[in-house]
């Protein structure tokens, strides 16, 4: 394999930039290759950190049957953490949430069961509940896959987000 040129052969491009050793003081091989990748997010160029991690998360995607320990260690350490904008790519299951859902709210003590199920309960999280829901207008929607898992969608929120089709 031909050698890797220097910083001034080749500036823009691959080029010899750092001097990789070992923790442990053991010798690296001489022959080996390797490519350092910026991963943390004080560098001054946001897409190369960007593109650093994602192929870092690649790496450990890859590596996840081989050295699993290892691959969620990188996935947790470099994840994006923030949240990000995503498209659904299937139909949502919704109905609405009825004056007889209103009246099994208040009888079951501010829950809503699911109906058919004995003690499975429409999910409503505090910030719902907080601003009033359940109420008129919110939905109730399904994992399509197993119908006892249900969750409540405030009404804005479904009018915002969703469409019939």
């Amino acid at each position: 394999m031909k050698a890797i040129p220097t910083q001034q052969e080749n500036p823009k491009g691959l080029h010899r930039r750092y001097i990789v050793t070992k923790v442990n003081e053991e010798p690296v091989d001489e022959n080996a290759e390797y490519f350092v990748l910026r991963v943390d997010n004080n560098g001054s160029d946001p897409k190369h950190i960007a593109a650093c991690r994602k192929a870092v998360l690649f790496y450990a995607n890859e590596i996840k049957d081989h050295l699993p320990r290892l691959s969620v260690d990188l996935i947790e350490r470099y994840s994006d953490l923030e949240f990000n904008s995503y498209r659904r790519t299937q139909i949502a299951e919704m109905r609405k949430v009825t004056d007889y859902d209103l009246r099994e709210f208040h009888e079951w003590a501010g829950n809503i069961p699911v109906r058919g199920e004995d003690g499975v309960w429409v999910s409503i999280s505090s910030e719902d509940r907080k601003n009033g829901s359940p109420k008129i207008g919110d939905m109730i929607a399904r994992n399509p896959k197993n119908h006892k898992d249900q969750w409540l969608i405030a009404a804005q929120y479904f009018y915002d987000n969703f469409e019939p089709i």
